[in-house]
């Protein structure tokens, strides 16, 4: 202890550190003394903290910190993440991320979590922090070692998290550049230029629908009702995202562009797939760099399905409940609201109609607003 410090007992388990007159509290648990600062001067404070980490310390099981955090992370893994009964892809995507962090912090796997301080997830953030460039990746990394921790901390190997050290990432938020409708038919039309018609359709279906790459790719024809004009959005065996089944109107271009297609491919079962492909990222690719304009991918589509429901005067609670949002379209109005400030602004200069005489230049509408 530095020169001039020293602890003074004020009641059980608490000590008052002088001169800062800061209180800590001192606990035993399984023959084991263990210390934390109260980080206050106020009494009444310092006690009510000190019976919330008594009740921490009491969940804290004999010797459970010696267990190794590859040991950890298979428990995780095991109950945590059993019971989000995640879809295949979430899952593997945590996976693999799990594997990233063990990957990335040489012996951590052997490492056992009581050894694991607040320094040393700091620096494996800064390591990892230099050698990311997306910071969604690097936050959804740092969420993850977190969540490992307060696992650890909730069945009682540990009684701190000691990731909740580090800062949370904060990711910038995207602008989103749809294409336009030019871009689009250019698209769409050097696709079937070059014969390869299975992903203009998918092109098309996914900008007429707002349906999801999965969606898509899932979609059959007994979902399609023309007589009623709507389609059923399953998600087939995957489910939608939020695994709930919606119905989407059949909007004009989209009724077209299937009445075009079931002509096109003639009799077909209700069972059968209403697109031939699942997917056709780099024919996208490749058509847009043929095509000299901006890369665009499967989401991308479902931007400009957006953006053609904002112009054509649609509220974001419809938007949403086609897109299958479930927040009454506050995600759409935080992603696309630059959409409809554009197209509102566009529309206002439309209106040129006054009852007063027109300025004879521009000087002289500068000085008269």
């Amino acid at each position: 202890m530095r020169q001039g410090l020293s602890f003074h007992r004020v009641a059980e388990c608490l000590y008052r550190l002088h001169p800062s007159g800061k209180y800590y509290a001192l606990v035993k648990r399984h023959g084991k003394q263990i210390k934390r600062s109260l980080k206050t001067t106020d009494r009444q404070l310092a006690e009510r903290r000190l019976r919330d980490f008594q009740g921490k310390a009491e969940t804290l099981q004999c010797g459970r910190g010696r267990v190794a955090f590859g040991a950890l992370v298979e428990e995780y893994r095991q109950t945590v993440l059993a019971a989000k009964d995640l879809k295949p892809a979430s899952l593997l995507d945590t996976e693999q991320r799990l594997k990233m962090v063990l990957r990335k912090w040489p012996g951590l796997e052997r490492t056992q979590i009581g050894d694991i301080g607040r320094s040393d997830c700091e620096r494996w953030f800064a390591k990892r922090k230099a050698e990311l460039t997306g910071a969604q990746r690097l936050k959804s990394e740092v969420n993850l070692l977190k969540s490992v921790f307060d696992f650890a901390v909730r069945e009682g190997y540990l009684l701190d998290n000691p990731a909740r050290a580090i800062k949370p990432v904060r990711v910038p938020k995207t602008h989103v550049v749809p294409p336009t409708r030019d871009q689009f038919l250019r698209l769409v039309n050097h696709l079937r230029s070059v014969g390869n018609h299975d992903a203009a359709d998918f092109v098309e279906l996914l900008a007429y629908s707002g349906l999801r790459r999965n969606e898509c790719g899932y979609l059959i024809w007994g979902e399609v009702d023309f007589s009623a004009g709507r389609l059923t959005v399953t998600g087939g065996a995957l489910g939608t995202k939020n695994r709930e089944v919606r119905v989407v109107p059949l909007f004009q271009p989209l009724r077209e562009f299937l009445v075009r297609l079931k002509q096109r491919r003639g009799t077909v079962e209700p069972t059968e797939r209403v697109m031939k492909i699942w997917q056709c990222r780099d024919a996208i690719g490749l058509a847009c760099r043929d095509a000299r304009i901006p890369h665009y991918g499967h989401h991308s589509m479902r931007h400009f399905f957006c953006t053609n429901c904002i112009e054509a005067g649609v509220d974001f609670k419809a938007i949403a409940s086609w897109l299958g949002h479930k927040d009454g379209g506050m995600l759409a109005a935080q992603t696309y609201g630059h959409l409809r400030r554009d197209h509102s602004e566009a529309m206002a200069r439309l209106l040129t109609f006054s009852a007063s005489p027109a300025p004879h230049n521009v000087v002289e509408l500068a000085a008269a607003s």
